[in-house]
């Protein structure tokens, strides 16, 4: 699988039982799904995590997003694209 076989080359030192759970996790979980999906659709993915290519425990969203060249943004960026504005007046 793809998904799992990008991230082997990524992160060498993390220990091989806990990396391996990561691996897993990001293939079979929602972030792999969300991730094929943005890939397929072309559409952003809107997240406020941050990339820990490193991390042996768990796979950050935005780190199988680059690898298959899927545009992330966070939320406040999100907000500014739909030209999202919060009246905090009170007024309207």
């Amino acid at each position: 699988m793809q998904k799992a076989s990008w991230t082997c080359d990524d992160v060498g030192s993390a220990p091989s039982e806990v990396f391996d759970h990561a691996k897993a996790k990001v293939a079979t979980g929602a972030d792999g799904w969300l991730v094929a999906y943005a890939r397929v659709r072309g559409v952003i993915v809107v997240t406020n995590e941050q990339s820990a290519p490193q991390s042996g425990k768990e796979v950050k969203l935005p780190d199988p997003c680059g690898q298959f060249g899927v545009r992330r943004d966070n939320t406040f960026a999100m907000l500014r694209a739909l030209h999202i504005q919060f009246d905090w007046t009170g007024d309207g």
